[in-house]
């Protein structure tokens, strides 16, 4: 099982961080503290810091070793309660059902949002006001154009107003 360097350095030193110190003599060896690291390697490469006299300690590479398996076996403990499988399907089921409420609360806001850009693209451009409509469009005034608040995009929207029709132009053809 490979572990961080890192880890096991931190378990020789008794510290939560890696020493400056021992950083540097790890990197003298061609290796980086981040690197994954087989047991084998760890005890060697323990042994060898030990040896230079960057890590201080009595205990064995073996002992290390062994200590940071065992605080890595803490660190992945589920403290929690234990789930039978009927109480996991419950939960699975009850999250199902949150999505599928969310799914159609959405498929309605959608639909209502698809429903009011229709019925304004073929009326004269006005909403009719009422209490789902009211709280997105402004009041109109005078001289202002309106506009809408999307429910789904946020944006606000100008209105279309029809383009004034200019009378046709006559157009000159050269006839052969």
């Amino acid at each position: 099982m490979a572990q961080k360097l890192s880890d096991f350095l931190k378990t020789a030193t008794r510290t939560s961080y890696v020493k400056s110190s021992v950083k540097q003599a790890v990197s003298k060896m061609g290796m980086d503290v981040s690197h994954q690291v087989s047991e084998r390697r760890a005890k060697e490469i323990l042994g060898e810091l030990k040896k230079i006299g960057a890590v201080k300690t009595y205990r064995s590479s073996t002992e290390i070793l062994r200590e940071t398996q065992k605080k890595s076996r803490e660190a992945n403990k589920d403290d929690g309660p234990r789930l039978t499988m009927a109480e996991l399907r419950e939960q699975r089921k009850a999250e199902e059902e949150k999505k599928e409420r969310m799914r159609k609360m959405m498929t309605n806001i959608y639909g209502q949002e698809r429903s009011r850009e229709e019925e304004k693209e073929k009326g004269d451009g006005k909403i009719k006001r009422n209490v789902a409509t009211s709280a997105l469009k402004p009041a109109s005034a005078p001289g202002r154009v309106e506009t809408t608040t999307s429910i789904l995009r946020g944006k606000k929207t100008a209105e279309k107003t029809a383009p004034e029709e200019k009378p046709p132009q006559a157009v000159d053809l050269v006839i052969d």
